[in-house]
């Protein structure tokens, strides 16, 4: 290859072009620059040994970058009696992080005229199960603190008021829905792929993970995925 000449030199200094062309050219067979290969085998790599965790250990209170997380009062789902009375047994409890107003009834954010578009998408997943016909189902719901929170719940606490709530429910399965839901409800720090598609128990209940609503309104191509993971819950509702 030609060297450039000075004038073609200067334009590509102009332009912020290496003119870099000339040194190539002199490359003979016998000085024939090494390959990518060869010049990264010649660099040491240091490894860094990162210590095994256990993945079923409890979660902390307050992780980097997370939040901290209680639980709200139970709702029970397609139901006409009033929130005052007592919570239907049984059936399918559905815990998620809550993507409805604090206090706002089920009624208003699952069917009412003026419902978010996830609580239009859980009412209809559920619908096609079939599940309000075969037995009750009830929701549970993750709601973010803030640090500055004037409440008496301590977030340290939210595996056994977890636990309390499965005594009263006594629901036949357990829906964990999300991330949030599934690894505070598991005290795991597995992602939600690992947790998808099999069995799990909480706190002695068959459970099984699948993603939020308000994924799915992002990533509707996962909706299959999601009727899957109903799929796996399903028997549990017709016991």
């Amino acid at each position: 290859m030609m060297d450039l000449s000075p004038r073609q030199r200067a334009m590509l200094v102009e332009m912020r072009v290496p003119p870099w062309w000339p040194q190539a050219s002199r490359v003979g067979p016998q000085e024939a620059a090494p390959t990518p290969s060869a010049v990264v085998a010649t660099i040491p790599v240091e490894v860094k040994q990162v210590p095994a965790t256990d993945s079923k250990k409890a979660l902390p209170v307050r992780q980097t970058g997370l939040l901290s997380w209680r639980l709200e009062i139970p709702q029970t789902l397609y139901a006409s009696a009033p929130r005052s009375e007592t919570l239907a047994t049984g059936g399918c409890l559905i815990v998620t992080e809550a993507f409805w107003a604090p206090e706002a009834p089920a009624s208003d954010w699952l069917q009412g005229p003026a419902r978010p578009p996830a609580g239009h998408l859980l009412d209809n997943l559920l619908q096609a199960t079939q599940w309000p016909q075969n037995a009750c189902v009830s929701v549970l719901g993750l709601r973010a603190m803030t640090p500055k929170a004037n409440t008496e719940e301590s977030p340290e606490t939210l595996p056994a008021d977890l636990a309390e709530w499965m005594g009263r429910l006594a629901p036949n399965v357990v829906l964990l829905m999300g991330r949030v839901a599934a690894q505070q409800a598991l005290q795991t720090t597995e992602p939600l792929g690992k947790l998808r598609g099999q069995l799990h128990t909480c706190h002695g209940i068959p459970a099984v993970v699948t993603l939020d609503v308000p994924s799915l309104l992002r990533h509707p191509a996962d909706k299959g995925r999601v009727w899957t993971d109903l799929g796996l819950a399903l028997p549990f509702m017709k016991n």
